[in-house]
């Protein structure tokens, strides 16, 4: 069972970045998983794997035709060209002062990123994250000067709103963009390098906190949470990147939104129903412990392969409930033609614990909006068709979720299995592969 996209879009994102080589994930002295706090709900590790060195041809290549054909350069032209005299030369000094910030920046250097961790938590309304990347041979150095100068454009351009200033955290020099003060939440996008180490982050007490624990091997990090060392044990070698997905932590940090409409509404009864209601989706949805994903190389596939488990206390969310009832497929492989290049198969989920969910709850907490209720059950009787008892009850059995997620494990590897506590056939399953040649 898949946790959702986000997860599998930020492994995207960290395997383009580390794509140029991501050796197998062997222990070093400064490992970056060692910086991976223990409050972070996501945590991305990846290191450069000869096995794909062959893909960096075919990057290059792409990035060739883009340099030859000049499209970029082409596709700006195109937008100058539908514009006034006035804007056009405006655009023409904002796209110079972008190549100009981002001169310095060597770019074939990022081609040979060694190692990445990207780290994120929320706290309020905000999430804060910790990017790290080592690039050799000056590539990181060169990175922070490009950003540095945007830094400096953007307070350039914010009329005395925005300003840039510098802060020692944990041993690195940061190059700190000072957002308004009157700003009910705290963001400080920050740049910092040392060495090969290039850190950039959106809270510099995040950053601290993340670079002192990889100054402090012995400490406790994300990767040595005990659920994430009993996934580990149940999946392949890691050769390329671990993901980490902390659904049950993510779940308790949301319950802080709720908390900070409230301190900032000063007591305004209309936030007060607003926060109490986003309170009870977020109940409702923490379902899931946690899922860890691994990534490895088999030939000329990029291959992944995941381990989560539900909450013990899945049975009594909705979205533990809409999952509960799914099925296990018993020939998956007699679905997917032999000549399929990637599938996907899922059996589903069921509605009704949402429908129900929505058409209850929330009347009762917006009691105004019972008049438009009202009309959509006048237009289903109109037409004769209800989606509780026509659409979404037929998939409903026995109603018996409450009792039966007891922490049940969930693992797949292109094709996903699943075990439940009682019946030994789980209550959803989901497969797929891919192939990169």
């Amino acid at each position: 069972m898949k946790f959702g996209n986000l997860k599998h879009w930020f492994l995207g994102i960290t395997c383009g970045l580390a794509i140029p080589g991501f050796s197998g994930l062997t222990a070093r002295a400064d490992d970056l998983r060692d910086a991976a706090p223990s409050d972070a709900y996501l945590a991305i590790y990846a290191m450069a794997n000869p096995e794909r060195d062959y893909q960096k041809q075919h990057f290059q290549a792409v990035l060739k035709e883009i340099n030859d054909t000049k499209i970029v350069e082409k596709v700006l032209q195109l937008v100058q060209s539908n514009m006034g005299e006035g804007d056009a030369e405006q655009f023409v000094a904002v796209r110079d002062a972008f190549r100009a910030a981002l001169a310095p920046v060597e770019w074939d250097k990022l081609m040979k990123i060694s190692e990445t961790l990207v780290v994120q938590k929320t706290e309020g309304p905000t999430t804060l994250s910790v990017l790290m990347f080592r690039i050799p041979d000056g590539g990181a150095e060169s990175l922070k000067t490009g950003i540095v100068n945007l830094f400096g454009m953007a307070a350039g351009a914010s009329q005395g709103n925005l300003s840039v200033s510098s802060q020692t955290v944990a041993g690195v020099d940061m190059s700190v963009l000072e957002l308004p003060k009157q700003m009910p939440f705290v963001l400080q996008p920050a740049v910092g390098v040392k060495g090969d180490l290039i850190v950039l982050t959106t809270s510099l007490a995040f950053a601290q906190e993340s670079l002192e624990l990889l100054g402090n091997p012995s400490a406790t990090s994300k990767f040595d949470d005990p659920r994430v060392v009993d996934a580990l044990s149940h999946l392949p070698k890691a050769e390329d990147s671990i993901v980490v997905f902390d659904g049950k932590l993510l779940s308790e940090q949301l319950q802080s939104i709720p908390k900070f409409i409230e301190t900032v509404s000063g007591g305004n009864p209309e936030a007060a129903r607003v926060a109490g209601m986003l309170s009870e989706v977020f109940q409702q949805t923490a379902a899931f412990d946690m899922e860890v994903t691994v990534e490895y190389t088999d030939g000329f596939q990029n291959r992944s392969s995941s381990f989560g488990r539900m909450s013990k206390s899945a049975g009594d969310t909705v979205l533990g409930q809409m999952f509960a009832k799914q099925q296990s497929f018993e020939k998956w492989s007699s679905l997917v033609p032999s000549s399929t290049t990637g599938f996907s198969l899922t059996s589903g989920a069921n509605a009704l614990p949402l429908y129900n969910w929505i058409m209850t709850e929330i009347p009762a907490a917006f009691p105004e909006s019972q008049d438009a209720f009202d009309k959509f059950a006048a237009i289903q009787d109109q037409f004769d068709l209800h989606l509780k008892e026509d659409l979404f009850s037929f998939r409903n059995d026995a109603g018996s979720t409450d009792s039966f997620w007891k922490g049940v494990p969930v693992s797949h590897d292109d094709a996903m299995q699943q075990s439940g506590p009682d019946s030994g056939t789980a209550p959803s399953s989901h497969q797929c592969a891919g192939r990169n040649s």
